[in-house]
């Protein structure tokens, strides 16, 4: 039958490990070692490291053999210790614990560099992504704000094919947008569309705002007024809640300010789109330009790729669908 004895729960085993382990860490410092086999794999003194470490690495052990094997090996370098603390009165002693250090040193600096070595290299840093639009200055009270393209147009020779692909621009719910070819990027899409729904969430509250809430509030001051009423006879003191205006005044200052961001925030997209537009405009003008140039030079112009049939036949037939698919 398997003993049920658990060292770990026997108050007499705890107690007798922990005063072990405080002799230990004691006699640690007091074993003199080389400077630099000291500070070798960091600040703490390595004894007192190693000593840690064996008895969290045997903590959880539950077998008698390997409790008994750790705690006889925990007394001999106790002995060890305790005779190696004085080097000119035993020198093997001595010899044998700096023996012991060097080894266990070069152990873990070999097992670091193969795991170094294993280990999966960063990718190199990308350089930081350059906005397309600028802003100038903040919008005031007598100017919108302005903005400008650092990156477009570019120059014939930053681009990728040998032809210049002139932008659309484009808007979704009021967001204007330049889009350069089809599929439109998946973080594209995704950034028009957490605009688009914030935009939508804002005239939903303000609906709600101005259809419920506002009748709501419109009988909180009727019963507000009826108890002002109520305590003018009695001539009792009362104090509005809020006191400085009435629930409907709450409401519609609400209201107000989310169609003051609502307007804020369509001013910023007309100077956006006028940046975009502009951009389009010098591409169209260096397009033209370079045309002009190769055809005075003698060289083919080059024509945008022709698209399959099988593209046109599914405009087509989404047409069919609906007829506002351009």
């Amino acid at each position: 039958m398997p003993s049920r004895y658990v060292p770990g729960n026997d108050a007499r085993h705890r107690a007798a490990c922990f005063a072990l382990y405080r002799a230990l860490l004691r006699l640690g410092p007091r074993v003199p070692v080389p400077d630099k086999l000291a500070t070798t794999l960091g600040p703490e003194n390595p004894i007192r490291a190693l000593t840690r470490r064996a008895f969290y690495r045997n903590k959880k052990e539950i077998s008698s053999r390997l409790v008994v094997s750790a705690l006889k090996n925990g007394y001999r370098f106790l002995t060890l210790l305790s005779a190696a603390a004085d080097p000119a009165a035993n020198p093997r002693q001595h010899l044998e614990v700096i023996t012991f250090l060097n080894r266990n040193n070069h152990r873990i600096l070999r097992d670091r560099a193969a795991k170094a070595a294993l280990a999966p290299k960063s990718p190199p840093s990308k350089p930081p992504l350059i906005p397309l639009l600028v802003r100038l200055h903040e919008a005031t009270a007598t100017s919108p704000a302005k903005y400008v393209s650092p990156l477009r147009p570019r120059p014939r020779e930053d681009l990728k094919g040998d032809r210049r692909t002139i932008p659309h621009l484009d808007e979704h719910m009021g967001v204007p947008f330049l889009r350069f070819g089809k599929p439109m990027p998946r973080a594209l899409s995704d950034v028009l569309r957490r605009r688009a729904d914030t935009r939508q969430q804002r005239v939903f509250n303000m609906v709600v705002m101005r259809d419920e809430l506002i009748p709501e509030a419109t009988e909180e001051d009727r019963w507000e007024g009826l108890v002002a009423k109520q305590f003018a006879r009695q001539g009792l003191p009362y104090e509005h809640d809020p006191p400085s205006a009435s629930y409907r005044g709450g409401v519609r200052q609400a209201i107000k300010e989310l169609s003051l961001v609502a307007n804020r925030e369509m001013e910023d997209y007309v100077a956006r789109g006028n940046a975009l537009w502009k951009i389009v405009e010098e591409e169209k003008v260096l397009a033209k330009r370079e045309v002009a140039q190769l055809k005075a030079e003698g060289k083919p112009v080059p024509q945008a790729p022709k698209r399959p049939w099988g593209f046109y036949k599914t405009v087509l037939k989404r047409r069919e669908r609906d007829p506002r698919v351009s």
